[in-house]
């Protein structure tokens, strides 16, 4: 078979010389779930920490995440990413505030059942200590009763 017909795991597998990491190939898949409801307004930006991913290497699979929310004010933006981390070889990582997802621009609507980003097809992390979640909304405060509810979709070794 012709190497143009390899997948990329089995092209890296044929060369000898990339290493393939057993979540390239499998892994069990997990869900976090995540819960949040405003105890009382807040500030523009509005970091939320949503759940905690756990240690070790993690394949997260927005396509597969997703999220439900209640109608927040007008003009507000959410993001979801992560914060800042150490890999295992102790070099940080700064915070992506919007690593798991687009910009949810109607947020001021409620929404069921919205897919995290529909074109990202994975994020992969590795840290010894865990990674935080993080929601981020801005372009206004937050509301008493704003929830975000959900789940991320991931892969671990």
């Amino acid at each position: 078979m012709a190497a143009a017909f390899d997948s990329e795991q089995f092209a890296k597998m044929r060369s000898g010389t990339d290493y393939l990491f057993p979540i390239d190939v499998s892994g069990k898949l997990r869900l976090l779930k995540f819960d949040w409801v405003a105890v009382g307004a807040g500030v523009t930006p509005t970091t939320i920490s949503l759940t905690k991913l756990p240690p070790g290497r993690i394949r997260v699979l927005p396509w597969m995440s997703r999220l439900w929310h209640t109608a927040f004010g007008s003009s507000l933006v959410c993001d979801i990413g992560h914060a800042a981390y150490n890999t295992e070889s102790n070099a940080a990582v700064a915070a992506d505030v919007d690593a798991f997802t687009t910009t949810i621009i109607d947020i001021e609507n409620a929404g069921n059942n919205i897919v995290l980003d529909a074109t990202l097809h994975q994020f992969d992390l590795f840290s010894m200590k865990g990674i935080d979640v993080i929601a981020t909304v801005t372009g206004g405060d937050t509301a008493a009763a704003d929830a975000l509810h959900g789940y991320i979709a991931y892969l671990h070794e």
